[in-house]
């Protein structure tokens, strides 16, 4: 993985860590910003790391906007916690394997994340 991807997508885990780790109302408009950078870098880098995380963080900005009580905060902010570690290590694998199941988690909150991926 190109390290300067890595040490943006580390950056941006860290910054919806932050976000997430306590449930505020100005949640919503931090993890939309936050998604918008996402979306940019995706657009730039276009790897798979880069659209994962974009689709990631853009998927939890819709949740959170639409039915913040639906999320487990606690367990998403575990599992991005989880994939930050693996990708300080450069555990690629690792990280694409639970990103995935961060997506099924998402998808039972919110049917339309196969909308987002497209």
């Amino acid at each position: 993985m190109n390290e300067i991807i890595r040490k943006d997508a580390i950056s941006i885990l860290s910054k919806v860590i932050t976000i997430l780790k306590v449930k505020e109302e100005k949640d919503v408009t931090e993890i939309k910003a936050l998604s918008n950078h996402t979306i940019h870098n995706a657009s730039v880098f276009q790897d798979e790391t880069s659209v994962s995380i974009a689709i990631l963080i853009y998927s939890l900005s819709k949740i959170i906007e639409r039915d913040e009580k639906q999320l487990d905060y606690g367990r998403i902010v575990s599992m991005l916690q989880d994939s930050k570690n693996y990708l300080e290590r450069n555990l690629v694998g690792e990280f694409n394997r639970l990103v995935r199941k961060i997506f099924k988690i998402i998808s039972n909150v919110d049917s339309k994340i196969k909308l987002y991926i497209e």
